[in-house]
């Protein structure tokens, strides 16, 4: 598993203090609290934090803002048959 940041303009992604388009040369942070708070630090309010999968079918991107309970409460919590 490999956590990025991305700009969801671009597409690309935090490589340093740049941004590539290449994903192999992002930036991999060790967890998702730390590339969030890289975020607040570096006031990236609309970037993505990225979390990406041996199999890209389970990869997963939300922004890194604040979230908002209120949003979070839009997705279903219903099982699947």
């Amino acid at each position: 598993m490999r956590i990025l940041i991305q700009d969801p303009e671009t597409k690309s992604y935090l490589s340093g203090d740049t941004w590539d388009v290449d994903e192999n040369r992002a930036t991999i942070f060790g967890n998702v609290a730390q590339a969030e708070e890289l975020c607040r630090q570096q006031n990236l309010p609309e970037a993505l934090v990225v979390v990406k999968f041996k199999d890209a079918i389970h990869d997963a991107s939300y922004p890194a803002s604040e979230r908002d309970d209120a949003q979070l409460k839009r997705y279903s919590t219903k099982k699947l048959r």
